[in-house]
């Protein structure tokens, strides 16, 4: 028994620690893990990416500028540029350029381009809020288990108070001759098993508070515990919403659908990009050149070097014009893959609106069941309640056994934890269809 009383103390000291620590709500645990969680951070960057695809493509509109310096030395027998002879020589070239280039028509390729890799931003963007959504039911999940197991222990804790009292209660029945010994160490018996029971559902609610702890990605989380509502508004029943009715809402707002949608549209861009291959290429280019020459150990004058520099630049202005005929059916099949692109998006954007489908009406009769559920669990528990009261009575005067008592009880514990089980069931299925229709998730 003592044993039990030490165990029960370590199980506790997790939780209790808590007390001392400022308590988080659903929505800090939300916002603290939308903020903290790696594969948000990741989600981002593909943002942060597409945001530089748009700029790279925007920027391409642009002409671009080089300069080159090059330096030469050249030995033994070359032609001369002072008079184009060859000799035995030694020679610096020294040379500098500038070239600009622009593309005037790239058959709408740039436009294009730039369509879709806005298209991909606002997808990106998409998908980010689809990992949050995510998230956010993934905590509120984790949130309300935690809740579930508090209760399940509160309920053994009050069945240890109870058991601990009828100890108390059977040893004075002994004393006083009412009852057999054996009675007491049956008595005591079932006090040993529902501390069990209370470690086990201390150890669960401890697990419970570690995964909602692991979702955050908590650095310090010594002392961690959660705000407990009052459920009972909240449990409030009131008439849902049709499947179909959600369903219309949830495509105008939930970005899966919205990402999918946008993923289309860029694949279908992505035809024209393609077709871009068609056209003729039209750009404009331009230099300029400069440089000094020099011949070693000759005893000619050569010019000097501002007077290179001032006669031997050069510069240049042109067209380019590329008009495509044949480059291996390299455009043809590219327009093919573009095109198998859009189809595959349009599968895509099927599948995503037919398992979000699924999902709420899925969700609907979930909602619907655990609303029976909890009514019938909270009519049960009330008779329960009843039939122990009378089971206790009829046990302290000595008018049922040990067993009966037991059994009283086991009936009670199962009521309670059936009708809490039914209470979260209910309360996340509700908060499901809440989050489908775009209301904000919280407690």
């Amino acid at each position: 028994m003592r044993r039990i009383a030490l165990i029960i103390v370590m199980a506790f000291a997790a939780v209790s620690a808590a007390s001392a620590q400022d308590k988080w709500s659903l929505r800090e645990c939300i916002d603290y893990a939308v903020e903290h969680n790696i594969e948000i951070q990741q989600t981002a960057l593909q943002v942060e990416n597409a945001e530089l695809d748009l700029n790279t493509t925007q920027n391409s509109r642009l002409p671009s500028l080089n300069a080159g310096i090059n330096q030469n030395f050249s030995f033994g027998r070359t032609a001369s540029e002072i008079d184009n002879n060859y000799v035995n020589t030694q020679a610096s070239n020294s040379s500098v350029s500038v070239s600009a280039n622009m593309d005037l028509f790239q058959g709408f390729r740039i436009n294009n381009q730039a369509k879709m890799n806005k298209l991909d931003l606002k997808a990106a963007i998409a998908g980010l809020e689809r990992a949050k959504e995510n998230l956010e039911l993934n905590i509120t999940g984790l949130y309300l288990d935690v809740l579930f197991k508090k209760e399940i222990l509160e309920v053994y804790k009050k069945q240890v108070a109870l058991s601990g009292a009828q100890v108390e209660n059977t040893r004075t029945m002994v004393e006083e001759g009412k009852v057999a010994l054996s009675q007491l160490y049956d008595i005591e018996a079932q006090l040993a098993q529902d501390e069990v029971s209370e470690v086990t559902a201390a150890s669960d609610l401890v697990l419970s508070l570690l995964n909602l702890e692991q979702a955050l990605n908590l650095e310090h989380s010594e002392g961690f515990d959660i705000v407990v509502p009052t459920t009972e508004e909240l449990l409030a029943t009131t008439p849902l919403l049709s499947p179909d009715t959600i369903y219309e809402t949830a495509l105008g707002i939930k970005p899966v659908v919205r990402e999918a949608e946008l993923r289309l549209e860029s694949s279908r861009r992505q035809v024209k990009v393609a077709q871009s291959g068609y056209y003729p290429q039209l750009s404009l280019g331009g230099s300029f050149g400069d440089g000094y020459y020099y011949m070693f150990g000759q005893d000619f004058e050569q010019e000097s070097f501002s007077d290179q520099i001032r006669n031997k630049h050069s510069e240049s202005v042109g067209l380019n014009l590329s008009i495509p005929i044949f480059n291996q059916n390299r455009t043809r099949n590219s327009v093919r893959a573009a095109r198998l692109g859009v189809t595959n998006s349009t599968l895509e954007l099927s599948n995503v609106r037919l398992a979000l489908y699924k999902e709420i009406h899925q969700a609907y009769q979930g909602a619907v069941a655990a609303q029976s559920r909890y009514t019938a669990t909270s009519k049960a528990l009330v008779a329960a309640e009843e039939s122990f009261r009378a089971m206790e009575i009829r046990y302290n005067n000595g008018k049922a056994t040990v067993t009966e008592y037991d059994e009283a009880g086991t009936r009670l514990v199962s009521s309670q934890s059936e009708q809490a089980q039914a209470k979260y069931d209910h309360l996340f299925s509700s908060k499901i269809l809440d989050f489908y229709r775009g209301e904000r998730i919280d407690l």
